[in-house]
């Protein structure tokens, strides 16, 4: 129970951090996704932290009512756990304001898995009833496969068994399916990476440090470059007047997207190493399994999104009998997202619908004032956002 409850201590401190951070921005889409973001965090440590109290409460009723013996330590570290998440919950926030530029539903399917997750740790660290513990990992791996079905459900076009030559895109190195066949290979890996766990060699710990440290190396180096390419595009538009094509775009959004997922990675790692030795090695299965789920989940995300980013970027790939209607609306907000030295921009229209743009690397903010859509004509908010201006002369 110490460790769920001091990692719990940890996340209720990040997300305090996060809920004092004021917003400065100048648009009110920018606005009210700060507030929107916010709500999210909030309700997603209420939903935590309130679970992680009652399935506590269960235990300790238990204890009193098994008279089994108290450990005033591990009581300890639940009250600060309770104290760090009071402190949160009473952080005063104005009220969310009635949503008019975010159509977004306050919790996705990312955000589920991460509570089926949270709620794993939770069982593990405090239950040591070995039944409801397989029970209880059974219900979650089962709902992680729903949610991962349920939400790629829309874009089973791009689902195969497996692809095509002329799926294989040679001046990318990108195949523009995603398929079935691979699937076996993700089973082999997260089965793999636990039986190496399993075995304890001796001074295994350094190799988990090592590990932990390289991937931290490999973070930063992609962040360095990332960092360093956009200081380069920007001598590049501003002084040279040279449009960096479409393949810098794509290549450049890929390695944003790998970014993500590598720093997701890492936290995935700390996690489940540490509940090998803070929880033990059923616990580090179980959790390992449910959060290689949320991983796979991300990487098919960041797939979905590099396939339909082809189509914005060359409108050759669009499916014109799907997106039959084509229309052109002027941009209504420009919305700025900084990740430490990272500077993106997105272009929000505000009609009958709100559409966004894919993420644009440099500031677009003279270049246009319209921005082309492919709209699905069974599905309105279904649409593809024409960004090839942007990148060729």
């Amino acid at each position: 129970m110490i460790y769920v409850s001091t990692l719990l201590i940890i996340f209720n401190i990040v997300f305090s951090i996060f809920f004092n951070i004021k917003i400065n921005a100048e648009n009110p889409y920018t606005i009210e996704k700060g507030d929107f973001y916010i709500s999210k965090l909030k309700l997603l440590s209420n939903i935590v932290n309130l679970f992680y109290i009652i399935i506590s409460i269960i235990y300790y009723l238990s204890i009193i009512i098994y008279s089994d013996s108290f450990d005033a330590i591990t009581f300890i570290f639940f009250l600060i756990a309770l104290g760090s998440y009071l402190s949160i919950f009473l952080i005063k926030k104005k009220n969310r304001r009635r949503s008019r530029y975010i159509d977004d539903k306050l919790l996705s399917m990312f955000d589920y898995l991460i509570i089926i997750s949270a709620f794993t740790l939770i069982v593990y660290g405090i239950c040591s009833n070995s039944l409801i513990n397989v029970l209880f990992f059974v219900v979650s791996l089962v709902v992680s496969i729903f949610i991962l079905f349920y939400s790629f459900r829309k874009n089973r076009g791009i689902f195969c068994y497996k692809s095509r030559i002329e799926d294989y895109m040679e001046d990318i190195k990108f195949v523009k399916k995603i398929e079935y066949n691979k699937a076996i290979n993700y089973i082999i890996y997260i089965m793999a990476y636990i039986s190496f766990i399993y075995i304890r060699i001796p001074y295994i710990e350094l190799f988990y440090i090592i590990v932990f440290f390289l991937l931290l190396f490999v973070i930063y180096t992609k962040y360095k470059k990332i960092v360093n390419e956009q200081g380069r595009l920007y001598r590049a538009i501003t002084i040279s007047h040279v449009a960096p094509g479409i393949k810098y775009a794509f290549d450049f959004t890929r390695d944003l997207l790998l970014l993500k997922e590598l720093f997701i990675i890492l936290i995935i790692y700390i996690i489940s190493i540490t509940s090998l030795y803070g929880l033990g090695e059923r616990a580090f299965m179980a959790v390992s399994v449910i959060l290689y789920l949320l991983l796979l989940y991300v990487r098919i995300a960041n797939r979905v999104y590099l396939i339909r980013y082809i189509s914005s970027l060359n409108d050759e790939f669009i499916d014109k009998k799907k997106y039959s209607i084509n229309d052109k609306k002027q941009i209504s907000f420009i919305d700025v997202i900084t990740i430490l030295k990272i500077k993106l921009y997105r272009l929000i229209i505000v009609d009958n619908n709100i559409y966004k743009s894919n993420l644009i690397i440099y500031d677009p903010e003279y270049l246009i004032d319209y921005l082309e859509l492919r709209i699905n004509k069974l599905d309105l908010n279904d649409y593809i956002t024409l960004e090839s201006i942007f990148y060729e002369e």
